[in-house]
């Protein structure tokens, strides 16, 4: 019997991103596919507001990292939420605020071909104010995706992304907003290891900025028998 197995890779769905809210925020998200992933972000301005639960659907996703700037000044917050299997189709986003009347926006992304088993390999944050941001994290499996996101304190800036990254979401946090979101992925990373997310900032002004970055998996490798199996197992000739 002769059997081969196949990779079923990671593949970008969609994206939707909700702007100009304040203390809680409902926008509309289609997710198609099989072996789905929803990573929703949200970006803060400021830092007194936090998301005490994001739902898709009806269901609360998981908080996967938090990251938010300090001292004098303006400061922002960045955080990125996780679910496992959302719901297909059109179906609403929903981010109550635990605290604090800031404007925020939150961004919904979807994948299809990823692990529905503990697919968030890792995570990492950071804050900084240099004009171009580097990041690392490392992934687990073989062909994983990382997705990053960044809030900035200035929201007239916009940003260029590094080599093999591609851009999702870059505007202001609102229509009135001070700050700036910025979203970005990286995928399939073979072989497993470092990846580095990095991106340039628009002008100089060492605003500061919040990061946070996540890995997922993709779906394991499955068997198939060939044709020629196929014909072994059944007794036909060639």
């Amino acid at each position: 019997m002769e059997w081969r197995w196949f990779k079923i890779p990671i593949a970008f769905d969609a994206v939707t991103v909700g702007t100009s809210f304040t203390t809680n925020g409902t926008f509309s998200h289609t997710t198609t596919g099989d072996n789905r992933l929803l990573i929703v972000t949200v970006n803060v301005e400021g830092t007194t507001s936090t998301a005490g639960t994001v739902s898709y659907a009806g269901v609360n996703l998981s908080n996967i990292i938090n990251q938010s700037t300090t001292g004098a000044g303006a400061n922002t917050r960045a955080e990125m939420w996780s679910l496992v299997n959302p719901t297909s189709g059109a179906n609403n986003v929903i981010v109550q605020m635990n605290t604090g009347d800031n404007d925020f926006c939150a961004a919904a992304l979807s994948f299809t071909g990823v692990t529905q088993t503990s697919p968030i390999e890792g995570s990492v944050s950071a804050t900084g104010t240099s004009d171009t941001i580097s990041n690392d994290i490392t992934t687990v499996a073989d062909n994983a995706w990382v997705v990053n996101s960044i809030s900035n304190v200035d929201s007239t800036q916009t940003w260029t992304p590094g080599a093999n990254q591609t851009e999702r979401v870059d505007q202001p946090t609102s229509s009135a907003s001070a700050d700036r979101v910025y979203v970005s992925t990286e995928g399939p990373q073979t072989p497993a290891g470092v990846v580095t997310m990095s991106q340039n900032r628009s002008g100089v002004d060492s605003q500061k900025s919040a990061h946070v970055l996540a890995s997922f998996a993709p779906v394991a490798a499955v068997a198939a028998v060939t044709i020629a199996g196929w014909k072994s197992l059944m007794g036909v000739g060639n």
